[in-house]
């Protein structure tokens, strides 16, 4: 980190000292989350630099102390899969997002997050709008979880729903359409 010749201040790092062990993340999480952390959990990361890979990696350490300051704990992700990770190119310094999975859940209903007023969702039946009252389960960053109220296949409507009301009628926008948003999607 300097150049010869160079005057360096005490306490400046010089040199940096790497070996051959595997790269690894290193994430603080919140205090009220670490809970629902354990070692081995799934983990799985995206880098900024790489925004199209996804990795996959393991819960392998957390510290058994909290940062008070900051009221988090420092967890270590061990990547599952190192030589594909070097092989695509991350480096050490770059930043990770790592999405810790808490359990997994097959067959389950999921709405994008935009759909969502509250408690509520607006459903487009034969073309004629209606508010439906629905159970949330797990929230996601785009998407969360439909315990009941909504059914595989219902078309919510994802667009301003400023003028909604109850017994108006829309149609949907096409599945492709270019440069604007649907008015309705199907829940998958």
């Amino acid at each position: 980190d300097g150049e010869a010749g160079q005057f360096i201040p005490a306490g400046q790092a010089v040199f940096t000292l790497a070996c051959c062990a595997p790269l690894r993340v290193s994430a603080e999480v919140d205090e009220e989350d670490i809970v629902r952390v354990a070692v081995g959990q799934t983990v799985v990361l995206r880098g900024d630099a790489l925004p199209d890979r996804v990795f996959d990696g393991k819960v392998a350490e957390i510290t058994p102390k909290g940062e008070p300051v900051a009221r988090s704990y420092r967890v270590r992700i061990a990547f599952t899969d190192p030589k594909r990770v070097e092989a695509a190119g991350v480096m050490t310094g770059m930043t990770m997002d790592a999405n810790i999975v808490i359990s997994r859940r097959d067959g389950v209903l999921l709405v994008p997050n935009r759909a969502l007023h509250g408690d509520t969702v607006w459903v487009a039946v034969g073309g004629v709008l209606h508010e439906r009252k629905v159970t949330r389960g797990t929230v996601g960053t785009e998407r969360t979880e439909v315990v009941s109220g909504l059914a595989e296949g219902d078309s919510v409507v994802v667009s301003d729903v400023e003028g909604a009301r109850e017994g108006r009628r829309a149609k949907a926008a096409p599945a492709a359409a270019p440069a604007a948003a649907p008015a309705s999607a199907p829940v998958r």
